[in-house]
């Protein structure tokens, strides 16, 4: 949860320079209590603006200043700062103004924590968490009521485990990395081998390892290996509802939106970018800068820096001609039903033509005899 900074002040001129923008406007020296949408700001707030729908909204707003990332060509009464990418330099702005965690160092008194664990006293350990035997927890650490750490588990420096989290046995999770409410790491991967009419589960004996800056959302499932290992590199960040099976591997700085499955086995590359609910086919190989569009599935090897959409895979510009085409699907319909009604008419009429030639020359054949 985040909580404001009481009484945090910034004047606009440094805002300005801690995101590398323009100031356009005569309020340098203006003090900044925060950020706010364009309806609701008032004079000591900045705003943004990053789309013509709300063309009437920056016109009107009381925003001391406005985030653009260009200068509009209708006239505005704020003062401006004009960046690259307004999104971006939201991102730098953000923390300037609010904290992500506030949380006193300690362990609560209704935790269980091993006697072989090792927890340092920089953590905050919230009610009902259970650390097992072995299990390594680094400085600065936040884990929420009712986190279960495993056997010889560890968590990195600086990180956050949301309530209800669960980080299995051996599972090892880098630096500064935020794991959202519910999310499970180190669960079985799906093994079994069947025997006649029945399955045997296949015992799963690898791990996870997740690297530094990870970002995973709420209710995701990320399965250990089943003799080797589920690896999440550096800067990876999921949505919720996201599921990777065992033995997949995912490349650093890939971004997952909600819903999407990874089946086991599958190599992806670094800087992929997966839409919602897509999908990912087991032992499939996806190189780097791949982007896979919401409800899009990859069923067999992609090579680097790709666009992939729909099912079966193909590529974007394709998909978007056939869609197009799709929409016009019932009218060309129609319009084939209706020639060949057309050509059925015209075959009837030759074959009358044909059949009434033909009785002429047989009638002059027998006048001939």
């Amino acid at each position: 949860m985040n909580h404001s900074k009481p009484g945090k002040t910034v004047v606009l001129s440094d805002i300005a320079r801690i995101i590398d923008g323009q100031l356009v406007g005569n309020d340098a020296n203006s003090p900044i209590t925060g950020i706010v949408s364009l309806d609701r700001a008032q004079p000591e707030h900045i705003s943004f603006y990053n789309s013509p729908k709300y063309k009437s909204q920056i016109q009107t707003t009381q925003a001391k200043a406005v985030l653009v990332n260009e200068i509009p060509d209708f006239n505005v009464k704020c003062s401006l700062i004009v960046v690259k990418d307004v999104q971006l330099a939201l991102a730098k702005l953000l923390p300037l103004f609010f904290d992500n965690i506030q949380a006193k160092p300690g362990i609560h008194s209704s935790s269980t924590i091993h006697h072989t664990a090792k927890v340092p006293d920089s953590s905050s350990i919230g009610p009902n968490v259970v650390i097992e035997e072995k299990a390594h927890v680094g400085n600065n650490v936040v884990l929420f009521p009712g986190v279960y750490i495993g056997r010889n588990a560890s968590v990195g420096d600086d990180s956050i485990v949301y309530p209800n989290g669960y980080i299995g046995h051996d599972v090892s999770i880098g630096k500064r990395a935020v794991i959202h409410a519910g999310t499970v790491i180190g669960s079985d991967g799906f093994g079994f081998a069947r025997e006649r009419d029945k399955y045997v589960k296949i015992m799963q004996l690898g791990t996870v390892v997740i690297g530094d800056d990870v970002e995973i959302g709420a209710n995701c499932t990320i399965d250990r290996g089943s003799m080797g290992t589920t690896t999440i590199g550096n800067g990876v960040k999921m949505d919720n509802l996201v599921h990777v099976a065992h033995n997949v591997s995912i490349g650093e700085n890939t971004v997952i939106a909600a819903q999407t499955g990874i089946a086991g086995s599958s190599h992806i590359g670094k800087r992929t970018v997966f839409g919602g609910q897509s999908g990912v086919n087991a032992h499939v190989s996806v190189g780097d800068d791949v982007i896979l569009t919401a409800r899009g599935s990859i069923m067999k090897n992609v090579s680097a820096q790709q666009i992939i959409s729909g099912f079966p895979q193909m590529p974007h510009h394709k998909w978007k001609r056939n869609q197009v085409a799709l929409r016009h699907a019932s009218e060309w319909a129609s319009k084939i039903k209706s020639i060949s009604d057309r050509l059925n008419k015209l075959e009837t009429k030759l074959n009358s033509v044909y059949d009434c030639e033909k009785e002429n020359a047989d009638d002059s054949k027998n006048s001939d005899h």
